[in-house]
């Protein structure tokens, strides 16, 4: 519903019809790029933070959609809240057992937690598709196949805590049978460890009040 917006598309080395999809578009708020080499989440995201000329940035996966006001949301925060930098929405879960348990038949659920210095330094409890900021010098770890998206909002909100906004930001898809979190399972732990070791980092030395 809000119009004024750059849609910023990063085609990571595709290999359907992606590319030939995304040079047909012709609307001038589209920014179109591929890359020939697989950048990975992380790399393919620093690509489209690049290009962006936007005040306010977020994301979206191809398999995931946005709300309808999920964008105008986000204007009225950063309007009417000039102090806030970082902000955060809930996501729609098609099948909460799915996402949970990798056992299909359960029903929606909504998901937004409260934020918590203390749970943020363990696991990651914003969803980078329902993450939004002001631009940022802060970029994703390409060396992190998973969670790249978990450091990069403990990156973000090292020196600013992110207001949460009562609102759907994105329907969030379970179906798909190659979503990262299954196909690097026995890197997982691993990688998992590495994060929150960087999370004691950032976060661990000092606890910022709520507000």
């Amino acid at each position: 519903s809000y119009t004024n917006l750059e849609l910023v598309v990063v085609d990571d080395a595709s290999t359907d019809d992606t590319a030939a999809v995304g040079e047909s578009v012709t609307d001038e708020r589209v920014c179109w790029t591929r890359s020939d080499e697989c950048l990975g989440e992380g790399g393919a995201r620093n690509v489209g933070l690049d290009l962006a000329r936007g005040d306010v940035v977020c994301f979206l996966d191809d398999d995931n959609t946005f709300d309808r006001e999920w964008l105008r949301s986000l204007v009225w925060l950063f309007e009417n809240q000039p102090e806030t930098s970082i902000a955060y929405g809930a996501r729609l879960v098609d099948d909460h057992q799915r996402h949970h348990e990798q056992l299909a038949g359960g029903l929606p659920s909504i998901e937004l937690n409260d934020w918590d210095e203390d749970v943020i330094s363990e696991r990651c409890i914003v969803d980078i598709k329902v993450l939004a900021h002001r631009r940022s010098a802060v970029r994703f770890r390409s060396d992190l196949p998973l969670f790249s998206d978990w450091a990069y909002l403990l990156e973000l909100s090292a020196s600013s805590r992110p207001v949460r906004l009562p609102v759907i930001a994105t329907r969030y898809t379970t179906d798909l049978p190659d979503r990262a979190t299954f196909v690097r399972r026995q890197e997982h732990d691993e990688l998992l460890e590495r994060v929150r070791a960087h999370a004691s980092s950032t976060h661990g030395a000092a606890r910022r009040p709520s507000r």
